[in-house]
């Protein structure tokens, strides 16, 4: 048999070992955020429409609780599933299933005054439902913001890193016993009047702290998300790189001795939170610092 018929017979095996491993589908991903009152999120990623594929590759949170991940078909029996790193599952399907359904709970959240912070970042559509009257008071990116049954919900059209604030008022239940009724001799003329005065210079009372809070918040932006942790070394060295002028995402792998794939995440990151800049020229991505980037840096030298 000649070289020239050898070839294709050799390929051929190694041709679908590729495809029926799981590197060539097409599917759907969307990532479902429940934060709550307490501290964390619970979050899942619904993932559909694949086929030929042995093993599935799935992006989770950075500060996702390992011990609270469960994978699962769409009729609830358990997948099983290595953990490769911090942000990534690989599901093992074996083809028989199209759907995957991955659910843990989220611990990236910073308190403050009953305020949550926590910053996601979902690989795919997203949609975020804070808790049951919680009040919204900052997110970044471009977001459908709607409001169901009392849910405020955040709608993300595409992937990012995202930040999001919202506040936690616990309030006491208002029920008939706390007012007398119409019929009752309070025993002294005006006492249904002085209460709800009192209520009244309360609501107002929380109403003014709100506002000065979200104007002392609006002229601390920065030093929020830094105190969120996400902001790193790394991340520092790749914006005093770009003190000196405009670089492409090459250049800076080559200035700074790390991997494409590594400055095109961290730089994603940086943009979505405003300390740099992106702009294309002739095909190319071009980085460059804001000023919000170059404040954060001289402040780091000072330091």
């Amino acid at each position: 048999m000649t070289n020239k018929y050898l070839f294709p017979l050799v390929l051929l095996p190694i041709i679908l070992s590729i495809c029926t491993s799981g590197l060539f589908y097409s599917s759907t991903s969307t990532y479902t955020y429940r934060f709550n009152c307490n501290g964390y999120g619970e979050v899942t990623i619904t993932i559909t429409n694949l086929t030929n594929y042995f093993s599935v590759p799935v992006y989770i949170d950075k500060f996702a609780l390992p011990e609270t991940i469960i994978v699962t078909d769409d009729e609830g029996n358990l997948l099983p599933y290595d953990l490769l790193d911090k942000t990534t599952l690989l599901v093992y399907t074996y083809n028989e299933t199209d759907t995957i359904i991955v659910s843990y709970t989220l611990n990236n959240f910073s308190i403050r005054n009953n305020v949550f912070e926590a910053i996601i970042t979902p690989k795919a559509q997203s949609s975020i439902i804070l808790p049951k009257e919680a009040g919204l008071i900052y997110f970044n990116g471009t977001a459908e913001v709607s409001v169901y049954d009392e849910f405020i919900t955040l709608r993300y059209d595409s992937p990012g890193t995202y930040l999001i604030e919202y506040i936690c008022e616990t309030t006491q239940p208002i029920t008939t016993s706390m007012y007398p009724s119409p019929s009752t001799n309070t025993g002294i003329n005006g006492f249904s009047n002085t209460q709800n005065l009192t209520w009244i210079i309360i609501g107002i009372v929380i109403v003014v702290s709100l506002l000065l809070y979200l104007f002392y918040r609006r002229s601390r932006r920065v030093e929020a998300v830094i105190s969120t942790s996400e902001i790193d070394e790394r991340d520092i060295e790749i914006m005093k790189a770009l003190l000196e002028g405009k670089e492409t995402i090459s250049g800076l792998a080559k200035k700074l001795g790390i991997s494409k794939s590594i400055v095109w995440r961290r730089t994603n990151k940086l943009a979505e939170l405003g300390f740099i800049e992106k702009e294309t020229r002739r095909g190319k991505t071009l980085l460059s610092l804001t000023d919000k980037g170059r404040k954060l840096i001289e402040r780091e030298e000072k330091r």
